[in-house]
């Protein structure tokens, strides 16, 4: 789980550009959610009922000289068996909630980050523990937040910022002029493990060059180059045959290349859009995979006249495999993602948000069922 409290970044930007102090802020956020979801019989058993889950997150932030940030970031969480994912029930990650995590009621140190300033224009980020590419290349998604976006984990930001399922990682963050932005990342998993240290069996490059012409455009351009010991990308949020590249299950170089967008075309409206395409080359053999993903998005800021609710529509396909040489399988049919979700803000600390995602086909097979997803998510941020 890649969880991370988005709530007290204002206030930790505070500690960053105001006269120094020596101060700790605590901030954090809980979710609750009932969740309800039909169909899936197939690719799973269908056997599901209403759940009643949370996800609840602390955050220290402090700061040495005044041009930097220290994170630490506690979590729990009470979602078991992969919740709509798990085999009995809809048995297909692209049934995956964006606030799921499954730690079983303990407390955990979800992420532990130090940021520093190099210069006015140049951040350096080190990450333990909570690392993965989208803390360094910017995820350029205004659904990118598990308490106020998106409900569905696929529709947060482009999956290729998931490949590798990371834990630890640095990076930095590079305004180049006022309008254009480099952002590097290196991560790995397991870093902690003698047998695998920083180039281990999984491990992660990133880049991502972002322009920004006007306060109301923003793209952005990724490649990712990663090793995988078993060709898996592990990014939980498509096929599971594009998941795996298709089942070679030998040493592999993944290449990714992706875009995104995001378009304010009035001060109430928000276009986005982001897609990709992921090559997994085999280094023992001539085994390949070529799979994609894509999404577009729309966001009505404060509607009704509603200061502080968003409605968001998304449409989208999961990462898909679509062809392959020398592997098991690829995907013969084509999901569609459909979402919805409205953000009603009670308050500056409370909001309920009630959202719904259908996905046909699911797991790229065009015999399974559609299934649908319901989820009445209350976010509590201080």
């Amino acid at each position: 789980m890649r969880g991370r409290v988005d709530a007290i970044d204002a206030r930790t930007a505070t500690l960053e550009n105001q006269q120094f102090s020596k101060t700790a802020i605590l901030g954090g956020r809980t979710i609750f959610a009932l969740s309800a979801a039909a169909g899936g019989e197939p690719p799973g058993r269908g056997e599901t009922n209403v759940m009643f889950n949370y996800l609840s997150q602390i955050q220290i932030a402090s700061s040495f000289t005044g041009r930097d940030v220290l994170r630490v970031g506690l979590s729990s969480a009470n979602f078991a068996g992969g919740g709509f994912a798990n085999p009995n029930a809809l048995n297909t990650r692209m049934a995956l909630l964006s606030f799921q995590g499954e730690l079983n009621n303990h407390v955990y140190l979800d992420s532990l980050e130090y940021r520093f300033a190099v210069s006015d224009r140049l951040v350096v980020i080190v990450q333990p523990e909570g690392f993965g590419l989208s803390n360094v290349l910017s995820p350029n998604s205004i659904f990118a937040d598990a308490g106020q976006g998106a409900v569905s984990r696929f529709a947060e930001f482009n999956s290729l910022l998931r490949i590798g399922n990371l834990d630890a990682g640095v990076g930095f963050d590079w305004l180049i002029s006022d309008h254009w932005r480099l952002q590097f990342a290196y991560g790995t998993r397991d870093a902690n493990l003698p047998n695998q240290g920083v180039f281990g069996d999984h491990h992660a490059f990133g880049t991502q060059f972002l322009y920004k012409p006007s306060s109301t455009f923003v793209a952005g351009i990724h490649y990712i180059n990663a090793y995988s010991s078993d060709a898996q990308l592990d990014t939980f949020t498509g096929s599971n045959n594009a998941d795996i590249s298709g089942g070679f299950d030998e040493r592999a170089t993944i290449h990714a290349i992706g875009t995104s967008m995001q378009w304010r075309v009035s001060p109430r409206v928000i276009l986005g859009a982001w897609g990709g395409l992921v090559v997994a080359d085999s280094r023992e053999s001539d085994a390949a995979t070529l799979a994609s993903t894509y999404l577009l998005s729309l966001g009505l800021l404060d509607p009704f006249g509603r200061q502080g609710d968003f409605w968001g529509f998304v449409v989208g396909q999961p990462l898909k495999l679509h062809i392959g040489y020398l592997i098991e399988r690829f995907d013969e049919g084509t999901s569609l993602h459909l979402e919805t979700f409205y953000r009603w803000r009670v308050n500056d600390n409370i909001s309920i948000t009630p959202g719904v995602f259908v996905v046909t086909n699911p797991g790229h097979i065009s015999d399974n069922n559609t299934i649908v997803i319901g989820t009445l998510r209350t976010t509590f941020s201080f």
